[in-house]
């Protein structure tokens, strides 16, 4: 299936009865993630909370502070082949994301 939920310490990640998850997804969970009821992921979406602040041009992306935001799929949404989250969206209940 090769599908990675990474969680962290601080964040939760809650996945609804009845969601179905594709193949080859990513879904990072530092800044909190919620997956409806019935919501339909579909293969190789990414889910992002946390991003790199740009912190100048002296300093390595990967030494830059973290920022994290929540990102909350509603019930009975379907999330599209290949459709990447970023940090803090919200998708509607029902709402269809393509790619």
């Amino acid at each position: 299936h090769q599908t990675i939920l990474k969680g962290y310490h601080a964040g939760t990640m809650r996945i609804g009865d009845g969601a179905w998850i594709g193949q080859q997804c990513f879904f990072h969970a530092a800044g909190d993630l919620t997956i409806g009821e019935n919501v339909g992921v579909g293969p190789g979406v990414r889910i992002l909370t946390s991003t790199h602040r740009e912190a100048g041009r002296e300093t390595p992306i990967l030494h830059a502070p973290l920022d994290f935001a929540p990102v909350v799929v509603e019930a009975d949404a379907d999330l599209g082949v290949g459709a990447i989250l970023l940090p803090g969206v919200t998708v509607g209940r029902g709402a269809q994301v393509g790619a």
